[in-house]
């Protein structure tokens, strides 16, 4: 059974990863408006569109919540107070491409 403080930490690292998530597609939707090229392949034919991303991405979301949640729980079980790692790693992961986008947006509008 899962402790009310890893559920919130659970539910804390789910709702964050939806929000880089979001961060993600909606810049990269700003980020193609302005004329500048995806550089992930598979994306940069819907590169312009926030739902065909959505449905894109949501497989992967998907399969990789699962294998987070299964490593978050095994870390738990070995060291309890460790199950965050896992999450940890995912959300930084995460992080790079909305910053990645937002540093390209600025240089865009004040270079």
């Amino acid at each position: 059974m899962i402790q009310n403080k890893s559920r919130g930490t659970l539910l804390f690292c789910f709702l964050l990863l939806a929000g880089l998530l979001a961060a993600d597609i909606l810049t990269t939707v700003w980020f193609w408006s302005l004329g500048m090229p995806e550089l992930n392949p598979a994306i940069a034919p819907i590169a312009g569109d926030p739902l065909a991303q959505v449905q894109y991405k949501v497989p992967f979301v998907a399969a990789l919540v699962v294998g987070v949640l299964a490593l978050s729980r095994g870390c738990e079980r070995l060291r309890p107070g460790s199950g965050w790692g896992p999450w940890a790693v995912v959300l930084l992961m995460f992080a790079v491409p909305p910053i990645w986008n937002l540093v390209h947006i600025a240089a865009h509008h004040w270079i």
